[in-house]
């Protein structure tokens, strides 16, 4: 499906007002339907309060808009730009399509440092971070620097020891976990439904602590495009045009990880985004990574939004992991992305 340049930033902003279009739906709809008219209502009438600083009584449908479906969508939004921008960094860095935005272990590493906060069980909250979030973080962050390491040879990064590095220390660790799991029957549940990702119980002080970290890798991720689309066809082909293909990679991976951790942290792992929307977003962008990247932000939001939405209105009074819910989505697609190439070879 080929589209026009010009049609391309046309096609982006009618996407932008789809993802604005669907994120009032979402809130609307749940165990309490609110009237979508309404909602919009509501959401401009709080906007307008909150900038202008005037306080007043909140009905029910403003409590549940404003305190318990607005939070979500609007981390569902940030998480999913932020692991479509790194997916797509990600790919284009190893020229790999099936490379996601945990193949470094970054999940591994946030499940044991969540899993042991979850079995230790002590900790304060401090400005929205809790002990269970500051522990996958920092264990998302300690397992990233352990694989860079590994891979790093006569200071440069060897893209395919990177990739095998990966998958060692993440099964590694997850021997660890399991272990965890092992002697801490009582924790099983609470550590298992972390991994399967949840945006349930988000404030507004978390998601602008993630936001920040979001857009502004995402903005770095961006300014290496152009040297993102030389390096596709080889490292050794992008030095002799004058790449620093060491400095990119470090760049990237350092900022990339660092966008992954936030969010993983916040809100459990939550797979097949970074992987499957970048491929989505290919087949309307094009292969250029400076057309690319937005549209997969916009794209990974859309998509995690509407898989919030069929999370937590699918079952009657239960909420199912968004993880489980984007894997249903993306496992089916992926497989015939796979079918597809594989017929034309």
């Amino acid at each position: 499906m080929k589209i026009k340049r010009k049609g391309k930033g046309t096609l982006l902003l009618m996407m932008v007002f789809l993802l604005i279009f669907v994120s009032v739906f979402s809130v609307s709809w749940g165990d309490v339907k609110i009237p979508f008219r309404e909602t919009y209502s509501i959401l401009l009438r709080l906007l307008k309060n909150s900038v202008l600083g005037i306080s007043e009584k909140k009905g029910s449908w403003d409590t549940i808009i404003f305190n318990i479906r607005l939070p979500r969508i609007l981390a569902a939004i940030a998480v999913g730009m932020g692991l479509s921008s790194v997916g797509c960094a990600y790919q284009g860095i190893f020229r790999n399509p099936m490379a996601d935005p945990y193949i470094l272990g970054i999940s591994s590493g946030a499940t044991l440092g969540a899993a042991i906060m979850i079995v230790l069980g002590k900790g304060t909250v401090f400005s929205g971070i809790g002990p269970v979030t500051a522990g996958a973080f920092t264990g998302a962050l300690v397992t990233t620097i352990l694989v860079y390491l590994i891979a790093l040879k006569d200071r440069k990064i060897v893209s395919a020891t990177l990739l095998l590095s990966g998958v060692a220390v993440s099964y590694l660790i997850s021997a660890f976990v399991s272990i965890i799991l092992a002697f801490s029957e009582k924790n099983v549940s609470r550590i298992i439904y972390w991994t399967m990702g949840s945006l349930t119980g988000l404030s507004y002080r978390q998601i602008f602590f993630i936001l920040p970290f979001v857009i502004g890798g995402s903005l770095v991720i961006r300014r290496y495009a152009d040297e993102l689309d030389i390096m596709s066809i080889g490292e050794d082909a992008a030095v002799t045009m004058g790449v620093d293909t060491e400095k990119v990679k470090r760049n990237l991976l350092l900022v990339s990880s660092l966008v992954v951790a936030v969010c993983v942290s916040f809100t459990g792992v939550i797979g097949f985004v970074g992987l499957m929307v970048p491929h989505a977003a290919r087949l309307i962008a094009g292969p250029s990574h400076r057309k690319l990247i937005p549209f997969s932000m916009v794209t990974g939001a859309l998509f995690l939004v509407i898989s919030d939405t069929v999370a937590r209105s699918l079952v009657d009074s239960a909420e199912l992991p968004i993880g489980a819910v984007t894997a249903v989505f993306g496992a089916p697609y992926f497989l015939w992305l796979l079918a597809g190439k594989g017929r034309k070879k």
